[in-house]
């Protein structure tokens, strides 16, 4: 379910994210967010579009986003190929 679409964002701009239309444009106050990765099966239409065989493992990235009285209001599934996705994890040390 996604309640609203962005046109021509810009992913180098934090200004022109899809939550930044939702809270400017749409007035949604948003609150947490979760994301879950996991090796999984793409589905089999998808495996043309990746370029990839049917039975080849992906990464699947299931993101949830949730408004500040806690309703979701956006849920994505995205499976990418394991040779074109970088997780980076910053760690920093606590004051």
């Amino acid at each position: 379910m996604l309640l609203f679409t962005c046109f021509n964002c810009s992913l180098s701009n934090p200004k022109d994210s899809l939550y930044a239309l939702a809270e400017n444009k749409y007035g949604m106050v948003l609150g947490d967010g979760y994301q879950y990765i996991k090796v999984g099966d793409q589905p089999e239409s998808d495996s043309e579009l990746l370029q990839i065989a049917s039975h080849e493992p992906t990464l699947q990235v299931i993101t949830e986003a949730y408004n500040d009285k806690n309703v979701l209001i956006s849920c994505d599934s995205t499976f990418y190929r394991k040779d074109r996705y970088e997780f980076e994890i910053e760690m920093t040390k606590a004051s």
